[in-house]
C-alpha cells in the first residue's frame, strides 16, 4: 500500500459487509487493522520521542 493512499471504505469479500471509517480515524486500516496504515506509521516514526511518551 502506498504511504499516501487512504482507504475510507472496504467491502469484505467473505461476508460482503461494508466497513466504513469511523469518525476520528484516519482510514479503514487504522480503525480495524492490527497495525496503523503506512501513512500513520511514517507520521509516528517522525514524532520526537519526548512527545510520544506522555
Amino acid at each position: 500500500m502506498d504511504v499516501q493512499e487512504v482507504v475510507s471504505c472496504y467491502r469484505c469479500r467473505s461476508c460482503d459487509s461494508l466497513l466504513v471509517t469511523p469518525a476520528g480515524e484516519c482510514c479503514i486500516y487504522c480503525a480495524f487493522g492490527d497495525e496503523k496504515c503506512p501513512s500513520c506509521q511514517v507520521k509516528l516514526s517522525t514524532v520526537p520521542e519526548n512527545i510520544t511518551k506522555q
